[in-house]
């Protein structure tokens, strides 16, 4: 393959991409600028020798690129101008031909801020291709009427990505107008003030390596978690309504040891990637503004306590739970061993379970809190040890019954500690109880 090294560098060895869908190749050797070399750099005109591929898998006008990027797109948001030729007019919604490179693709323009064009006119516009072209902010394209006899304009790409809905929106022009006219600072700062951006998709958007992300972020004052980059402000937003969610549950429900992890997110932000919630909940232990019992967030003042004659009733149980911590009698056999109703012992171990002292593993199957804990590590050097916690290893290693290792494990996926995936559970990054003390300040990810 023959063109020009639009952009970073190609080297021997390279695993790279025909873009916008073809396969991938290897690069067996370069020549740039008719010269046989280890390297192209942008601005040269190179041949690639390509292991793998043969004629029909490439064609006029595709783009070798690096595999990460992920820019095929089929609709995009631009900046057009119209040629100063007189008697020239773009409408809504007008049909022609659009050259991107050396490919020609069929295409419609609506516009944003502007109804029609005339002669020497701009707008912003959404642009929608019959095929998808490989594309990144700041392309450039020309523009010609559907018969390729008239060279009506051309424009330069803004958003390979544009959302479906809001696009003639105050906000969403005002973005479209930074990302044409702002430098990329300043651009990058006023896309995320409109909320989280994924770095994948600014890397692949905008046709930047992670050295090039670095600055731009450190510039915005960004903070990263999970992949995506949040403003300033937004992150420490998100930290007050966290804190302000645990604190609520509180006041509402005083007698409950805390807010549990799944919980927080549906209130915080059911959107957010459960891993950046997970940092932002790192940040508040670490801060000392909660702690974690057990499956439980909490403020460090927080205590939720028993009544006098729950107290009692549960210092009877207590023993009987901890005989055979890892397979504790039901709550049936607790009440034939004290000879107390079936419902006062589940109320009791329920209301013990809101402080945090026992865990509902299983219907009527309570743990003590201390035991989940041994059992989470337990499960968690078997999934670190060997890809995937499994139900006779699990069993061997606790000395329980098929069954009752069975419901621990669906208990730690329901938690949100593991995941299942047909006979195996995953370990998941956060983990309730990864410390080994009641309150737990600071974890380790």
């Amino acid at each position: 393959m023959t063109g020009t090294v639009h952009a970073g560098t190609v080297s021997v060895g390279d695993e790279v991409a025909i873009a916008p869908d073809g396969p991938r190749a290897r690069v067996r050797s370069v020549h740039a600028q008719d010269r046989a070399a280890q390297q192209g750099v942008a601005g040269q005109r190179c041949a690639l020798n390509l292991a793998g591929l043969s004629r029909e898998d490439v064609a006029r006008g595709q783009w070798v690129q690096s595999p990460l990027l992920d820019n095929a797109s089929e609709r995009f948001d631009a900046a057009i101008r119209l040629a100063a030729r007189e008697g020239l007019r773009l409408g809504q919604r007008t049909n022609l031909l659009l050259h991107h490179g050396t490919e020609q693709v069929a295409a419609g323009v609506a516009l944003l801020d502007a109804e029609a064009l005339t002669a020497g006119g701009e707008a912003l516009a959404t642009v929608s291709l019959q095929a998808p072209l490989a594309v990144c902010k700041g392309d450039r394209f020309v523009l010609r009427d559907s018969s390729a006899r008239h060279t009506l304009g051309g424009g330069v790409v803004l958003d390979i990505a544009p959302p479906l809905r809001g696009r003639r929106r105050a906000e969403r022009l005002q973005l479209l107008a930074a990302l044409r006219d702002d430098p990329p600072a300043e651009a990058l700062a006023r896309w995320l003030a409109r909320g989280p951006v994924p770095l994948a998709r600014l890397g692949s958007g905008w046709n930047l390596g992670e050295a090039e992300i670095g600055p731009l972020l450190a510039a915005c004052h960004a903070r990263v978690a999970a992949g995506t980059a949040f403003a300033a402000d937004q992150w420490s937003a998100l930290r007050h309504r966290a804190l302000d969610a645990v604190i609520a549950t509180h006041e509402r429900e005083p007698e409950m040891p805390g807010l549990e992890g799944n919980r927080l997110r549906r209130i915080v932000a059911p959107n957010l990637d459960a891993d950046a919630l997970a940092e932002i909940v790192d940040e508040l232990l670490r801060d000392g503004l909660l702690v974690r019992r057990g499956a439980f967030l909490a403020t460090p003042a927080h205590k939720a306590e028993l009544a006098r004659d729950e107290r009692l009733r549960w210092e009877a149980i207590k023993p009987l739970l901890m005989e055979r911590p890892f397979e504790p009698p039901r709550v049936r056999d607790i009440a034939r061993a004290t000879g107390t109703a079936e419902t006062e012992v589940r109320g009791v171990l329920k209301k013990v379970a809101r402080i945090g002292e026992v865990t509902l593993v299983a219907h009527d199957h309570f743990f003590l809190t201390e035991a989940v804990r041994r059992l989470a590590d337990i499960a968690g050097e078997l999934a670190r040890g060997h890809g995937a916690a499994r139900a006779a290893p699990f069993r061997d290693r606790i000395g329980g019954g098929r069954k009752v290792a069975i419901q621990i494990l669906e208990f730690f996926d329901r938690v949100g500690y593991m995941r299942r995936v047909r006979d195996d559970h995953l370990l998941r990054r956060d983990n309730p109880w990864r410390g080994n003390d009641t309150d737990v300040h600071s974890t380790a990810a």
